[in-house]
């Protein structure tokens, strides 16, 4: 009961003892065994992952037997043979997952489409980025967005530059939106700006044509209601245009009352119009 040990994988039994079991298990007919015996449950893919990293074994391809057998640090499988292995995983794949090898799948994410270069590609990150900060990306990206920009905003951007040699000498400019001279003339840009300008003038008349009466007008009103309430309300007197109605107002504020020269020269320490 437990005084032998065998096993399984050399079939072979001794003496259960802790040094002896120790050295059996570490030894190279044991780990031979072992591998041999696992290796009959390993996958195709498995096989073709750990077989493709090594160099093919000199033994195998003049044809003759290894005399390493399993325990050979290369591999024992030809070109055609690893060849064969990857073409039947990719099937497999292929069966298990269709949308995968179909480029022009949208499903789970796996394609990526840019609508500005109207191209396709794997979702990767990296990928992705790379095209993303490409030059061919940006000036696809920058040509659709300027199609939307408004009059004035496109004054605002060209006005900051200095017009194009080549716009000047009625040729074409090689570099297009890419260009970072102005495409257009003064002449146009001047244009821009009447039209601006008559569109705020459309939208804002009362900003553009200012009555010169309305704030007299509105002066009055304020200093007839004041009369009229005993100054209950205070009067706007950030804007005074006439001395003779200021007198008119009981409780005035000494900035706004008449100077009179006669208590300044009696009196020098009177403080009230200070």
């Amino acid at each position: 009961m437990g005084k032998n040990y065998y096993c399984d994988y050399c079939n072979k039994s001794f003496k259960d003892i802790l040094a002896t079991r120790r050295k059996h298990l570490k030894g190279l007919q044991h780990q031979k065994a072992y591998k041999e015996y696992h290796a009959q449950f390993k996958g195709i893919k498995e096989i073709y992952l750990e077989e493709s990293r090594k160099k093919t074994c000199k033994r195998i391809l003049e044809g003759t037997t290894c005399k390493f057998g399993s325990e050979c640090r290369f591999s024992h499988y030809t070109k055609d043979q690893l060849e064969g292995m990857r073409l039947q995983i990719e099937a497999e794949a292929a069966r298990k997952h269709p949308e995968v090898q179909n480029p022009d799948s949208q499903k789970m994410g796996k394609n990526y489409y840019c609508d500005y270069c109207n191209k396709s590609f794997k979702d990767i990150l990296a990928t992705r980025r790379k095209h993303l900060k490409g030059l061919q990306h940006q000036k696809a990206y920058k040509e659709y967005h300027a199609q939307f920009k408004g009059i004035k905003e496109i004054y605002l951007e060209e006005s900051r530059k200095k017009t194009c040699k080549r716009i000047l000498e009625g040729t074409t400019c090689k570099f297009g939106s890419e260009c970072r001279f102005s495409h257009y003339t003064k002449d146009q840009l001047e244009g821009m700006r009447l039209q601006i300008e008559a569109e705020a003038a459309r939208k804002h008349p009362e900003v553009q044509n200012p009555d010169s009466q309305w704030m007299e007008k509105f002066v009055e009103r304020v200093w007839d209601r004041a009369v009229r309430d005993g100054c209950s309300v205070k009067p706007f007197w950030t804007h005074p245009y006439h001395q003779r109605q200021y007198e008119a107002l009981p409780d005035l504020p000494p900035s706004l009352q008449p100077l009179n020269l006669n208590l300044l020269e009696g009196n020098s320490d009177d403080t009230s119009y200070s």
